[in-house]
């Protein structure tokens, strides 16, 4: 587990997925976080949607959050 801290950032408000591999349901959002805010994330556990979009692990609260909302170069950087 690589957990790493980071801010929410490119977005109003960032929701947190609970599968976000399978389109939207209605319950599928399990969580929200706003601009400036922080959230740990798993940079070890990585999954993908069906538009191939890159999502890290959150750990609370626990589900997915999009790369393209949050501060992390990951290996990009």
């Amino acid at each position: 587990m690589a957990l790493v801290q980071t801010k929410i950032a490119n977005c109003r408000t960032a929701s947190i997925r609970r599968t976000p591999w399978i389109p939207m349901l209605e319950e599928d959002v399990v969580g929200e976080k706003k601009r400036g805010e922080y959230i740990q994330i798993d940079t070890s556990e990585i999954c993908y949607d069906w538009e191939d979009r890159k999502f890290y692990r959150t750990r609370h609260p626990k589900g997915w959050i999009h790369e393209g909302v949050i501060e992390y170069g990951g290996d990009n950087a």
